[in-house]
């Protein structure tokens, strides 16, 4: 089943972001959960300028259809600027923000590599598949591509403040691993094998180093690693709830944990079930326990 972009990130089925935040609590989870009708919604200066990049670098042919640029650099403090803001029906850019994108996207296509690995991909497409009980997963793919002797490759593109040795070390505390899994594992639900290549492709936005992008590859023993941690070893069927009877053991994937949690919720067997702590795991990260304390 495919859904379009306009209602991908409203449309009630789990995604990678949202396991991501399961993982790191329940209460994490449901905070930001389409599932929850007061959930906290995010929007921040740098998840919008990784839209634009995104928009510029993967579906040009859209900017004009989402953005509109603040070409004369109207101060919406000013009558002028905030008359023109409330005309606009698209997201404004600043000029300094489109200029910045510009310059990275531009950047990335002198590399000859980068320009092969995304030709012919299929961009931003959003699809979701039925994971049993009434509950479906959904995933979107920066560019995906066949190639000719059918293997899959998989690109992700990301932006970044930080120094990208950093950004490599921070992999697994940003959740990426559990990404991977989601979207090799809908990849296999789609076209019946797994990606033969994961790469991610990150790129500074730090001002006047434009230029600075690396291409990783992901191991895809990690990658497989990833899967059975979220899908479970036995990925078939560890996940759906079969009369009601709830299957804990060693093998039990987060995606499984979410959804009877999800399950038990709307089921009114476990309407606190969001609400406590009750997973919270021993991490090594300091910072990460914090953060979990602290939102509490």
């Amino acid at each position: 089943m495919e859904i379009s972009d306009k209602n991908y990130y409203d449309y009630p089925a789990l995604s990678a972001s949202q396991l991501k935040d399961y993982d790191e609590s329940p209460y994490h989870f449901w905070k930001r959960s389409v599932y929850n009708s007061e959930a906290i919604k995010i929007d921040t200066k740098s998840t919008n300028f990784g839209s634009l990049a995104h928009c510029l670098l993967l579906e040009p042919k859209k900017f004009e259809e989402n953005y509109i640029v603040n070409l004369d650099n109207l101060d919406f403090r000013t009558k002028e600027g905030k008359d023109w803001k409330n005309k606009q029906t698209k997201e404004i850019v600043s000029l300094n923000d489109y200029q910045h994108a510009k310059k990275m996207i531009n950047n990335l296509y002198k590399d000859k590599f980068v320009g092969a690995l995304l030709k012919n991909g299929i961009s931003e497409k959003p699809f979701i598949v039925d994971i049993g009980d009434g509950f479906w997963l959904k995933g979107k793919t920066d560019s995906i591509k066949k190639l000719s002797n059918g293997d899959i490759i998989i690109i992700d593109y990301k932006t970044t403040s930080e120094d990208l040795d950093k950004w490599e070390k921070r992999n697994v505390y940003n959740g990426h691993d559990i990404q991977n899994a989601v979207y090799a594992q809908l990849c296999y639900l789609k076209y019946k094998t797994y990606p033969k290549h994961f790469y991610f492709l990150v790129q500074s936005t730090k001002e006047d180093y434009e230029d600075l992008y690396q291409i990783f590859e992901y191991d895809m023993q990690s990658v497989d690693r990833a899967i059975d941690y979220v899908f479970g070893k036995n990925r078939d069927v560890n996940f759906k709830i079969e009369n009601d009877e709830v299957l804990l053991d060693d093998d039990c994937g987060i995606l499984y944990k979410c959804k009877r949690d999800l399950y038990n919720f709307f089921s009114g067997k476990d309407l606190d079930v969001f609400k406590y702590f009750k997973e919270v795991k021993l991490m090594s990260n300091m910072y990460r326990e914090f953060k979990i304390v602290s939102d509490y």
